[in-house]
């Protein structure tokens, strides 16, 4: 595994306490350091020390061996927001499993009544949206600037929604406008 270098990290570390709206005084008051210590860990050359790495991991679920060396995860899973990023991550996933069973269940419906050959374009598009889901339910793990990162990286699901949202909603289109079933009723 590849070490990250001490600016990386918290350039990470900066970022991410940005993205949840956390100021340097927000921080220093879940920490216990002040702000100006604060300001200075995050602007200093270096590492996290031992003392400032345990804080940081105690109130944001940094991981303690990525703050210190570069090493591992960005975020402990077994932290309570490691823990809440996982289950967002899981509940993500579920949704677009849950979402193609649906369309598969409607496309099913329609290739019964109609028959396959009729409905090939159809089926098509479902191989693509199955082809997406096979490859999102695999994911190995990432590396990103050379550090392994979980699976359960919630920006990479927040990305795979984004991609299967338009191919769902063009099957969703179809269906109803070529096939007449109303995507409401749950097949």
């Amino acid at each position: 595994m590849n070490t990250l270098p001490s600016e990386v990290v918290k350039k990470r570390v900066a970022n991410d306490l940005k993205e949840r709206k956390l100021t340097q005084l927000a921080v220093a008051e879940k920490t216990g350091l002040a702000r100006q210590t604060v300001a200075g860990i995050l602007t200093s050359h270096g590492y996290f020390s031992e003392k400032h790495a345990a804080l940081f991991s105690l109130a944001f679920g940094y991981n303690r061996e990525f703050l210190r060396k570069g090493k591992g995860f960005f975020l402990s899973e077994k932290s309570d927001y490691g823990l809440e990023k996982k289950i967002e991550y899981q509940d993500k996933l579920i949704d677009i499993f849950k979402k193609a069973t649906d369309i598969s269940a409607m496309v099913n419906t329609i290739v019964l009544r109609d028959g396959r050959e009729s409905c090939q374009d159809l089926l098509q598009k479902e191989r693509i949206m199955y082809n997406f889901v096979s490859t999102v339910k695999y994911l190995p793990p990432m590396y990103i600037n050379g550090v392994e990162n979980p699976p359960c990286d919630p920006e990479l699901m927040t990305a795979a929604v984004r991609i299967f949202t338009p191919v769902y909603k063009e099957l969703i289109q179809i269906i109803h406008d070529r096939y007449g079933l109303d995507p409401e009723v749950h097949y």
